[in-house]
């Protein structure tokens, strides 16, 4: 059986929140203790996904700590968001500005655009091909406007 921490409330309904590697269980105030067991071993699936997913998304960000250091001392020939790049990227959506800096933070990682570093971008953003398109698009558009 799982653990889980039980909030009788008056409510109508029982729920299940599964946050931060931790089971709630949210109950009307009379729900007998067996029939709160059963929705939990019916759901047990669905919460060891949650919580299998949530520890794999907090070791990707725990892997993905930066070296600030490094970034003084970061040298050779690698990408670099110049001055006018970035303004035009301020035209971009936020969730592609998210992919450009994840993708810049990743090189400092893996110095190059190697399947091991595609593997890293993608586990901080798992649909960060939806954004590089978006980032394409922006670039046509760019090109097409005739942006300096």
């Amino acid at each position: 059986m799982i653990s889980y921490t039980l909030i009788r409330s008056r409510r109508k309904t029982a729920a299940i929140y599964v946050r931060n590697g931790d089971v709630e269980v949210r109950t009307p105030l009379r729900t007998p203790k067996g029939d709160i067991d059963r929705f939990i071993t019916e759901k047990e699936a669905w919460i060891l996904k949650s919580l299998v997913k949530q520890r794999i998304q907090a070791e990707n960000k725990e892997s993905f700590k930066i070296n600030y250091g490094s970034i003084v001392t970061f040298r050779g020939n690698q990408h670099t968001i110049t001055q006018r790049s970035g303004t035009r990227l301020i035209m971009a959506d936020d969730s592609v500005i998210d992919y450009v800096v994840i993708h810049e933070l990743a090189h400092l990682v893996e110095m190059n655009h190697s399947s091991r570093f595609w593997e890293i971008v993608r586990c901080v953003l798992p649909d960060y091909k939806t954004e590089q398109k978006k980032l394409k698009v922006l670039q046509q558009r760019l090109v097409y406007e005739n942006w300096e």
